[in-house]
């Protein structure tokens, strides 16, 4: 089946790739920008649903300007497949570009931003187990500036669970894990960048020849230090092969240390001035992927949960800019795209206070989640969608408009939750309080309804 629209919102616009439980498409978001969408394979099992959803939330925890951004996660009801979105980076893979660009300069700055983006993940406690150079994309900004960006996390694993199964890219894996090694640490990620490199140099893509997995697997297995060594052999600068040499080194015990020391390497042979990050500076306070304020998280999901069964359906968040409101608010937020939850957002600091905005924004999420609504209802909330009214919502309409939204939700999402997150309500204009009353008194009591607040009290102007 073609698709043309995913989960109601997103444009296809071309097929980008396809691997063996998922395929990645280009699209058109609501707001026009072209992004990645990554669709889970229809009829797939929980164990990779699970994997999916801890790959976003581990993108979605890591912040570096060379690891690929996430932006949504969802289930697309028309084809019963998960997805999420990320950034797109068009152009091309590490390997590719620098073969096309063939510049000293630009393949030792690239290949620092590579080894810069796995310090961060190796000082967060992470090792990638896939890192080739189709995972390693290249964006070039509009001023030229070339960026590295890291990307497929789905095996990406944890420094204290042991990885001792094959998993991976076989022309890109360590010897340890080939082997099947228990030890296997960051070091692997290392082996793997090396290769990519050297690949770059000799223009090619192969580990070794063989004419079957285990054929390929058992010359890797006796002879793995000589491949190294022929192919090492062949490069005609004595830096190149000084500085792959500790990088893929087959005894990983005797392999470089860390990315951290491999940048120190590089500036030293090549004589370059790469920056060299402090390893505390760039660690997360990840608790289980990433909440940091585990005890008022906690509370918020319990609130939430408790409000199934009694009447009370809104939280306020209350803090100054910088008391971590915004990163509890996603985690709620990620935490109610995991289990289906219509989800909006309302930043009052940003957006107009209208409610014929808010009215389009939550008519769009009832669309998208169920597209066999009776014909009339679906004109109704289309028109709503589109925001064609050719006047302000009148209080009267306001009021029809939330009778509607109710009845729908109650017939065709009665397992599910509408959750309308309000940021900033210390910015909210009278339209907005009395959007906002009607809101709780039409939705009182109603477990498929709940309303989180963030208001910053400083920000409290006199009149209000």
């Amino acid at each position: 089946m073609d698709l043309k629209i995913i989960a109601g919102k997103y444009k296809v616009l071309k097929k980008l790739g396809k691997g063996s439980t998922s395929t990645v498409y280009l699209v058109k978001s609501e707001n026009g920008d072209q992004i990645a969408l990554k669709l889970l394979e229809k009829n797939t099992n929980d164990r990779r649903i699970n994997r999916l959803k801890y790959e976003f939330k581990l993108m979605h925890s890591l912040n570096h300007k060379n690891i690929a951004k996430v932006y949504d996660f969802g289930f697309d009801l028309l084809t019963k497949r998960y997805y999420f979105t990320l950034e797109f980076i068009p152009h091309g893979n590490f390997l590719d570009f620098n073969i096309k660009k063939n510049s000293q300069e630009v393949l030792l700055s690239t290949f620092y931003q590579l080894l810069n983006g796995l310090d961060y993940l190796h000082n967060n406690n992470f090792i990638h187990c896939d890192v080739t150079p189709n995972n390693v994309l290249v964006k070039v900004e509009q001023n030229g500036e070339i960026i590295i960006k890291i990307t497929d996390f789905g095996l990406t694993t944890q420094f204290d669970s042991i990885v001792n199964k094959l998993q991976g890219t076989l022309n890109y894996m360590a010897p340890e894990v080939i082997k099947g090694y228990k030890n296997v640490n960051f070091r692997s990620d290392l082996f793997s960048a090396g290769l990519i490199l050297l690949n770059c140099l000799l223009k090619e893509n192969e580990y070794t020849a063989s004419n079957s997995v285990t054929h390929y697997l058992q010359k890797r297995k006796e002879f793995d230090t000589k491949i190294i060594k022929d192919k090492l052999e062949q490069l005609d600068d004595f830096k190149y092969i000084k500085f792959l040499s500790s990088l893929l080194e087959t005894d990983p015990e005797m392999r470089i240390e860390s990315a951290n020391k491999a940048i120190s390497n590089l500036n030293e042979i090549f004589h370059e001035n790469f920056k060299i990050t402090d390893s505390n500076s760039t660690k997360q306070p990840f608790t289980n992927i990433t909440i940091f304020r585990t005890k008022e998280y906690k509370k918020i999901l319990s609130i939430f949960e408790a409000t199934k069964y009694f009447k009370k359906n809104s939280i306020f968040l209350s803090g100054e800019k910088g008391s971590g409101k915004g990163r509890l608010l996603k985690e709620f937020e990620i935490h109610n795209q995991f289990i289906n939850n219509l989800y909006l957002k309302i930043d009052l600091q940003k957006d107009k206070n209208y409610p014929e905005n808010y009215f389009a924004e939550i008519s769009k999420l009832i669309l998208s989640l169920n597209p066999d609504l009776r014909e009339n209802i679906k004109l109704v909330l289309q028109k709503i969608a589109s925001n064609n009214t050719e006047q302000k919502i009148t209080k009267k309409r306001t009021e029809e408009y939330l009778r509607l939204i109710h009845d729908v939700l109650h017939s065709y999402a009665p397992n599910k939750r509408l959750v309308i997150e309000i940021d900033n309500l210390e910015q909210a204009g009278k339209t907005t309080l009395y959007f906002i009353k009607l809101l709780l008194n039409k939705f009182s009591g109603s477990p498929i309804f709940f309303l989180i607040f963030s208001i910053n009290k400083r920000n409290i102007t006199h009149n209000k």
